[in-house]
């Protein structure tokens, strides 16, 4: 069976390629990650009810000590004790209080994000194929609806062969 290799272009530029061997597509969408959704989300970090919780679980596992059960309130894990490696990831994990462990959690954000766009992650990219126009759509307001920005549908083009003949 031969191989379809198919490209589809955004703006004049290659955004995605993709190769199938029992698949007709006709249509790809085009998405782009929220950029500035997740700037804020990593920049504007601010503390959580997650964030007291962890945060709590970590002072907690310091409080009982090395060989206090890791998971007290679970019989399936009982066997799993806390070690002095564990006592010293979460004294890591609690220095500076609250805060600290949040201005901790912010900066990994914050690095993660810095990373992300420097790699591109937030260019437009195909997000999937589909074999007609009105399932490229579907699929690409199922992607807005998980925080992406969609930015259009666009033909699916066969890649010319290189093979020579």
């Amino acid at each position: 069976m031969t191989t379809t290799r198919y490209q589809a272009y955004y703006n004049g530029k290659l955004v995605g390629e993709r190769a199938t061997k029992s698949h007709t597509y006709s249509h790809a969408y085009v998405v782009q990650r929220d950029e500035a959704r997740e700037r804020a989300k990593a920049y504007d970090r601010t503390v959580t009810a997650d964030d007291r919780k962890t945060y709590t679980w970590h002072a907690d596992r310091i409080l009982r000590g090395v060989g206090a059960p890791f998971w007290p309130n679970d019989a399936y894990l009982a066997h799993i004790r806390i070690t002095a490696e564990d006592i010293a990831n979460a004294r890591r994990e609690t220095e500076g209080g609250l805060d600290g462990y949040v201005a901790r959690q912010r900066q990994a954000m914050i690095d993660r994000f810095e990373d992300e766009r420097a790699r591109g992650r937030f260019a437009p990219r195909v997000g999937g194929w589909a074999s007609r126009a009105d399932l490229a759509v579907k699929q690409g307001r199922a992607y807005v609806s998980n925080g992406g920005i969609f930015l259009g549908i666009v033909p699916a083009v066969p890649k010319p062969s290189t093979k020579k003949t």
